[in-house]
């Protein structure tokens, strides 16, 4: 009976300490990181001393108890301390003697740190709009708002938020402002969560403005927030040039260009490249007039050259007039052991319709109409007479809507002299360039092998045209088979072509088709 009487007064006595244990500001306040509090303290019992916890994060201790006073076994007294700037809890320890005589301590801990060092769920937040398109050589206002956030303690399970952040900062393009200030780049403005942000005539295309919570309520210099972004683009002008036609046939005929596209504001400059296609009457304006001079031929390109306050583009559009400029022959490859086939490619002047090539001063005549009349095979060559060397001439010109043009440079190759081991077969030799420098038959880094090929044909890509769809054409220029291009080589079953000449031509593309023998 004896003991049950003590233990009730044990239980007792530790429940009245506990209740009358009590810290102001209390442990469940929202208390401000980086700035001296003062804390009245309440202990059932005499001789306090303060510390600081390592627990999870330590504060800071600045001054032991002060103006203690007892009474009736209770004491209250002040210290200060300081929270560090991190939101996760922290705690001060309280040591004393209590009314039997014997050491106690109590901790008091607050998880509540009005912090923003650490990222939490409160601190998350979505400007809107999520991104600015801004006028070039415009100045704009442009709206930006979004809820407070507020901080949050993401170390308690589950996390707690509490209090509400006001104040953030806002880092603009160079030339932009806010509330009056100027941007330089690098100084970050004050304001609100609902600001009107101003842009420049130029600046800020392809970056983005940083918004960035700040925490100046509860003292200077504590972390900064979780950062979000606005993004802002401002496109160039669609500018394009058209010319009605774009070919002039008549001797001293006239020909209109003109750009579409031109932002409010803007100045044009116009050039040709050809004295033989000058520009007539003013050269500026939206439309302009370009005169062929006599009978003259030739081609150039008009080129339009816009100003727009601190920015300047150019477009333009090739022309021909008279017949246009002459192709000329820029690769030729032979069979010159055995003389079976001669072939060879040329330029594709400006509004070119097709070719007509010359081989030997009119032993043959081939006339390749459209794109790909830029391409010449003769086949069979029939120069195979063993131990002979034959000497051959090639020249080509363009067709045009105005007529032929002169012939291309008379182009010279060597065959021979001829082997005795041929029996019929195609031997491939390394094209000549006509500027004597060795080159690959393919230009591109696109390339097909075996060349010729039997049935299947191997088509190595660059990684870029991965997914892309090539198209099979015939030397006329039709379409004859699309191939899906599913990975950098592509095997490709030719085998019900008929013998001859073929292209790949894989769209976007500059290069020339790659071409295949058959």
């Amino acid at each position: 009976m004896k003991t049950k009487i003590l233990l009730t007064t044990l239980l007792w006595l530790t429940v009245m300490q506990i209740r009358s244990q009590s810290i102001v500001p209390n442990q469940t306040s929202e208390v401000c990181p980086g700035v001296d509090i003062v804390f009245t303290v309440t202990i059932p019992g005499t001789l306090p001393s303060v510390s600081s916890k390592a627990l999870n994060v330590n504060p800071v201790l600045i001054q032991g108890p002060s103006n203690v006073t007892t009474s009736g076994g209770s004491t209250t007294f002040n210290f200060t301390g300081r929270f560090a700037d991190f939101n996760n809890k922290q705690t001060f320890t309280v040591n004393y003697t209590d009314g039997s005589g014997l050491s106690a301590s109590w901790d008091a801990t607050f998880p509540k740190i009005k912090s923003l060092f650490f990222a939490s769920q409160a601190s998350v937040f979505y400007p809107a709009p999520s991104s600015i398109t801004a006028p070039r050589c415009q100045s704009q206002n442009f709206n930006i708002s979004f809820p407070n956030i507020q901080y949050g303690n993401p170390y308690e399970a589950p996390q707690i938020s509490y209090g509400t952040v006001t104040n953030y900062q806002y880092l603009l393009p160079t030339g932009w402002s806010m509330n009056g200030t100027v941007s330089n780049g690098s100084n970050w403005i004050n304001g609100s969560n609902n600001v009107t942000v101003t842009s420049n005539l130029s600046n800020g295309d392809g970056s983005g403005i940083r918004i960035r919570p700040v925490n100046t309520a509860c003292a200077p210099g504590l972390a900064t927030g979780q950062e979000a972004s606005v993004a802002i683009s401002r496109p160039a002008p669609r500018l394009s040039v058209t010319s009605s036609p774009s070919y002039i046939c008549t001797p001293g005929g006239t020909a209109s260009v003109s750009i579409s596209g031109l932002p409010a504001g803007a100045n044009v400059s116009w050039s040709s490249s050809n004295a033989g296609l000058p520009i007539v009457g003013s050269n500026t304006g939206s439309t302009i007039t370009v005169q062929r001079i006599g009978s003259s031929n030739g081609e150039a390109t008009i080129t339009a050259t816009v100003t727009h306050c601190t920015f300047t583009y150019t477009v333009s559009q090739a022309m021909s007039f008279g017949a246009g400029a002459p192709p000329s022959i820029t690769l030729i490859n032979a069979d010159k052991s055995c003389g079976t086939f001669l072939e060879a490619y040329c330029t594709n002047p400006v509004n070119s319709t097709g070719f007509i090539w010359n081989f030997n001063f009119g032993q043959v005549i081939q006339n390749n109409p459209g794109y790909y009349g830029d391409y010449f095979l003769l086949k069979p060559l029939n120069q195979t007479t063993t131990g002979q060397t034959y000497y051959d001439y090639l020249s080509v010109v363009a067709t045009t809507p105005c007529g032929n043009s002169d012939p291309s440079p008379t182009s010279s190759i060597t065959i021979g002299p001829i082997t005795g081991s041929c029996s019929g077969r195609i031997v491939r030799t390394p094209p000549q360039s006509l500027t004597a420098t060795a080159s690959e038959e393919n230009v591109s880094e696109d390339r097909l092998f075996p060349n010729p090929v039997n049935s299947v044909l191997k088509l190595q890509v660059k990684t870029k045209n991965v997914g892309k769809y090539a198209m099979i054409l015939d030397a006329s220029g039709r379409i004859l088979q699309r191939i899906k291009l599913v990975n950098t080589i592509t095997q490709v079953d030719v085998s019900k072509l008929q013998g001859g000449t073929y292209f790949i031509k894989i769209p976007g593309e500059a290069n020339k088709p790659l071409k295949f023998i058959k």
